[in-house]
C-alpha cells in the first residue's frame, strides 16, 4: 500500500473513531506533515482527497479545515419487499432495526405483482448490499444478490448459494397449533393475534 493511501485511511479512521469531532478543526496541514513525516504537499493532496468525499470542509487559503456535520456512512442498503399488512410490521421493524444497528440503510418496498419483475431487474450487487422477500413466494433472482425469503413453509432445493429460504417460527408454530385444534374436532375457532 502506498503511503498517501496508508496516510488517507489513518485519517479518515479517525475521523470515523470521532477523534476530530464533527464541526471541529482539522488539525492544521504543518502539524500532520510532521506527524507523518511527508511534505506538506502530500498532506494536502490527501486533505483534498477527503474533502472531495465530504468528510472535510476547507476554509480559504489560511483559514483552515473544518470536519464536516456528521451524517450516516451506509455499508450498503438492503432492501426489504413485501406487504406492508399489520402482521409483517414486527418483521419490516425488527430489519430495520438490525439494518442500522449493522450500518447498512433499509429500504422498504412493497410493489404490486406488476412492478415487482421490473424492481428485481434493477437490484444487483453494485446497488444493493441484499433484499429480504415475505409474503411474495419464490422470486426470480436478481444476478448474484444475496435473497432471503421469509415465512417460506415449502420444500426446496437449494441450487443457488445466495437464495436462502427461512420458514418462521410463527408460520409452523400455527400451522401446528390448528392441526392440533382440528384432531380434537374443534371447527368454531377464534385467532386473536397482537
Amino acid at each position: 500500500m502506498d503511503r498517501t493511501r496508508m496516510i488517507r485511511d489513518e485519517l479518515t479512521r479517525r475521523l470515523d473513531a470521532g477523534e476530530y469531532p464533527p464541526g471541529s478543526k482539522f488539525p492544521p496541514e504543518t502539524v500532520l506533515a510532521e506527524e507523518f513525516k511527508v511534505s506538506k504537499l502530500t498532506i494536502n493532496k490527501i486533505v483534498a482527497m477527503i474533502s472531495e468525499s465530504g468528510r472535510l470542509i476547507r476554509g480559504k487559503s489560511g483559514a483552515g479545515t473544518l470536519v464536516a456535520p456528521s451524517f450516516f456512512h451506509p455499508r450498503g442498503h438492503l432492501f426489504y419487499l413485501g406487504p406492508l399488512l399489520p402482521y409483517a410490521s414486527r418483521a419490516v421493524s425488527g430489519f430495520q432495526a438490525e439494518c442500522v444497528l449493522r450500518g447498512y440503510f433499509p429500504v422498504i418496498f412493497n410493489p404490486g405483482s406488476e412492478e415487482i419483475s421490473r424492481c428485481l431487474q434493477m437490484l444487483n450487487s453494485k446497488n444493493a448490499a441484499g433484499a429480504v422477500s415475505m409474503q411474495l413466494g419464490i422470486l426470480p433472482p436478481a444476478g448474484d444478490l444475496n435473497m432471503f425469503f421469509l415465512d417460506y413453509p415449502m420444500n426446496h432445493v437449494c441450487i443457488r448459494p445466495h437464495l436462502h429460504y427461512l420458514d418462521s417460527d410463527n408460520y409452523n408454530g400455527a400451522r401446528e397449533l390448528m392441526k392440533k385444534i382440528l384432531e380434537h374436532g374443534h371447527r368454531e375457532i377464534v385467532i386473536f393475534s397482537s
